[in-house]
């Protein structure tokens, strides 16, 4: 059976790095299910860390979604392949089905060419739709209903879900209640459902999946956090400054990325540097702790203490024993 190496857990833990790693022992290559990184631009801020002599190349690997043709592009890295980084454009809205349609054309590409395909990030939603068939990802947007509730506060869209399906309201995690796109799209939904019925999705590709979770304790995590935002800050700052009108005074997905609402009031005087600092750091780390709620509800991941001085090398023993069938 294909295997396919998934790497997830919290931002900040080290996750890329160790997975370029792994690609380079075990004849790999990347696949980033990251909701941000998919955008093109805000490198910084979105933190692909890419190295300075990595290369766009287009590829071989064609998809259609929704009737438009997909040309699937990669990032060379010396000889290492990082995918699904800069597929869409800033102003646009990539879904999940999306990057579930595209992902596994690439996961089929990497394995059809005798490669270890390692699923690397920290957007669970992506990673699932990977590896099963969300019910409701066949389901289109609804633009004109969208525009209806732009704008619309969290108690009125929860008040209008409620009305519409209890029970998709009640299932919702406090997190997503209060989530204004979340609790939209769950609208979405469920009047797409009440007009058309429920429409079973194909059963996922086959494959031997080995999960690895990466952690930290909260204050070494929090620590590690602070000292990305910093290395990053001036750039960051630059990528602000140069953000088109568009996304500055929208709600597209990418104009929600960490850091920008805090570097732009900094920019306006609203707050000091220290402040932007640690308004980010603890953004992020608000993000790192919704990120483990969703993982731990995840079965099957092998969680490891990235503290610990052999965590590497555990990581590196346990994908050894399942690369080569050893029990």
């Amino acid at each position: 059976m294909n295997k396919l190496l998934v790497l997830c857990g919290p931002t900040a833990t080290g996750k890329t790095k160790l997975a370029l790693g792994i690609a380079a022992q075990y004849n790999g290559e990347l696949v980033s299910a990251d909701s941000r990184q998919v955008y093109k631009g805000l490198s910084v801020l979105t933190g692909k860390d890419l190295p300075a002599h990595a290369i766009l190349h287009k590829s071989d690997v064609m998809v259609r979604f929704r009737k438009k043709p997909w040309r699937l592009w990669y990032y060379g890295i010396d000889d290492l392949r990082l995918w699904m980084y800069d597929v869409a454009r800033p102003e646009t809205i990539f879904s999940t089905s999306q990057y579930q349609v595209l992902g596994r054309a690439v996961i089929a590409s990497i394995l059809a060419r005798g490669k270890l395909p390692i699923l690397v990030g920290g957007t669970g939603l992506y990673i699932t739709s990977i590896l099963h068939e969300l019910d409701t990802l066949h389901i289109p947007p609804d633009m004109r209903l969208r525009r209806r509730l732009h704008g619309a506060t969290t108690d009125h869209l929860m008040t209008e879900l409620v009305n519409i399906d209890r029970k998709k309201y009640d299932a919702m995690n406090t997190s997503d209640r209060h989530n204004p796109r979340r609790l939209v799209r769950a609208i979405e939904v469920a009047r797409w459902q009440n007009r058309h019925g429920y429409h079973a999705a194909e059963s996922p590709p086959a494959y031997d999946v080995l999960s690895i979770g990466l952690d930290l304790e909260d204050t070494l995590l929090r620590e590690r956090i602070r000292q990305r935002v910093l290395a990053r800050l001036e750039d960051a700052i630059q990528e602000v400054k140069k953000l088109p009108a568009l996304l500055t005074a929208s709600q597209l997905p990418i104009s929600t990325s960490l850091g920008i609402s805090m570097i732009r009031s900094y920019l306006a005087g609203n707050c000091t540097r220290e402040e932007l600092i640690e308004q980010w750091s603890s953004a992020e780390f608000r993000y790192a702790q919704r990120q483990r709620t969703w993982f731990a509800r995840v079965p099957g991941i092998r969680w490891v203490d990235m503290a610990k001085n052999d965590a590497a090398t555990e990581v590196m023993r346990m994908i050894g024993s399942w690369y080569t069938g050893a029990r």
